[in-house]
């Protein structure tokens, strides 16, 4: 597969002049599957970017999933994202398939607590927040749990927050999150991903399961892209990008007032 281009929202809003993004998205040739891009924190300025990201993908003829990342929300905030975007799904104003990676805050853990995340002790933790998204992401576009496949839907997709096959089983507890990021860097291993993989689908057999690329050697790329081939429970192979932070796009207007 071709990785999606990954860009940050330039900060004015879509109408703004010059906004740095408009360009570079008219420019992209579609051989990516998914248009990714990584979130302002701003829930009123991603609906606003999302839509305009859409119309410049139909003006193409194209209408590729939009993969959003980040966010730093609390847990208020990024349920009311999931409802907006669920919004602009059911209304037609987005694809049909929309990605939300990892809208959480992160927050500082102790050793303790993250070991017990890792650790089979994860079973006694609390539902976790992601699950509650994806739960109020389907009920928003009437889906349930293991329903027909097909069908307007908004993904929850956990990325950074897991590490460890046992984080993977806690996920589908009371409701199955829609989307699984498995990356190297994380994880430190391939040990382990088959295995999280078949269990994200045994949890829910329309849950995406993307496997991401390291940036490392050509040795480490072929071992992954191999891997995500032999294993069909892992739906598309998303190499990174070879930069080491996301592409910032020039803005002139850095307040955001736009």
């Amino acid at each position: 597969d071709v990785a999606p281009p990954g860009h940050q929202w330039p900060r004015p809003r879509p109408d703004a002049t010059a906004d740095g993004l408009t360009g570079v998205r008219r420019e992209d040739d579609g051989a990516s599957w998914a248009v990714r891009l990584r979130s302002t924190g701003v829930i009123a300025l991603d609906l606003a970017w999302l839509r305009h990201a859409t119309r410049i993908e139909r003006e193409a003829g194209r209408d590729r999933p939009l993969w959003l990342s980040g966010g730093d929300h609390e847990p208020a905030g990024a349920h009311e994202l999931v409802r907006e975007v669920a919004g602009l799904i059911g209304g037609g104003q987005v694809p049909s398939l929309v990605l939300v990676e990892e809208p959480l805050a992160g927050r500082q853990r102790s050793a303790v607590a993250k070991y017990q995340e890792r650790s089979a002790l994860a079973r006694l933790a609390r539902r976790s927040e992601l699950s509650r998204l994806q739960q109020a992401a389907d009920e928003a576009l009437g889906r349930t749990p293991s329903g027909p496949a097909g069908g307007p839907r908004l993904a929850i997709v956990a990325g950074d927050s897991v590490s460890a096959v046992n984080q993977v089983r806690r996920l589908g507890d009371g409701w199955p999150i829609g989307g699984l990021h498995l990356s190297l860097p994380r994880w430190g291993t391939l040990v382990g991903f088959r295995e999280a993989a078949t269990i994200a689908k045994r949890n829910d057999p329309s849950t995406l399961v993307l496997l991401g690329g390291g940036r490392g050697s050509r040795l480490t790329a072929a071992a992954l892209e191999g891997l995500a081939a032999a294993t069909p429970e892992i739906d598309r192979y998303v190499p990174e990008a070879p930069a080491v932070v996301w592409p910032a796009l020039d803005t002139t207007d850095p307040s955001g007032t736009g």
